[in-house]
C-alpha cells in the first residue's frame, strides 16, 4: 500500500510489485514523486496480503473521498497529511523525493520492510 504525493495530489493506492508500480507512474509524469508512505503487507499466506492490502487500500480510500479527484489520485489536505504524520511515526517511516537519481532508496526501502505493521498502537 502506498501514499505518493506529486505537489497537489497524493495517490493512495495497493500493488503486488510496487517497484514495477512505481516506475510505470514515474513514467506517466514530468516531475519527481515524493514517497509518502509505504505499508508493506508480507504476513499470512498470499490470499491474505492481498485481502489486506484491498482492505487498507478501501479504507483510506473511503475515509478521503471528498477529496477524490481521479481514481487513485486525492487532492492534498490538512486532514490527510495529519494522517500521513501520524501513520509517518508509527511506522517509523521517512518520506523521501523520488528521482532518477536516487532509484536504489526504493529497492532498499522495500528489503527493510518488515512484517505487518500495527496503525493503531496504544
Amino acid at each position: 500500500m502506498s501514499f505518493m504525493e506529486d505537489q497537489r495530489y497524493i495517490k493512495i493506492g495497493k500493488s503486488k510489485n510496487f517497484q514495477e508500480r512505481f516506475r510505470h507512474i514515474c513514467g506517466c509524469v514530468p516531475y519527481d514523486l515524493k514517497i509518502e508512505l509505504l505499508i508493506d503487507v508480507n504476513e499470512g499466506t498470499r490470499v491474505d496480503q492481498v485481502a489486506e492490502r484491498e482492505r487498507l487500500e478501501k479504507e483510506y480510500q473511503a475515509r478521503f473521498i471528498k477529496y477524490q479527484a481521479s481514481g487513485e489520485w486525492f487532492a492534498t489536505s490538512n486532514e490527510m497529511f495529519k494522517e500521513l504524520s501520524r501513520l509517518q511515526k508509527v511506522l517509523d517511516f521517512t518520506p523521501f523525493i523520488f528521482t532518477r537519481k536516487n532509484s536504489h532508496q526504493i529497492n532498499k526501502l522495500l528489503l527493510e520492510a518488515e512484517g505487518e505493521p500495527d496503525l493503531n498502537p496504544e
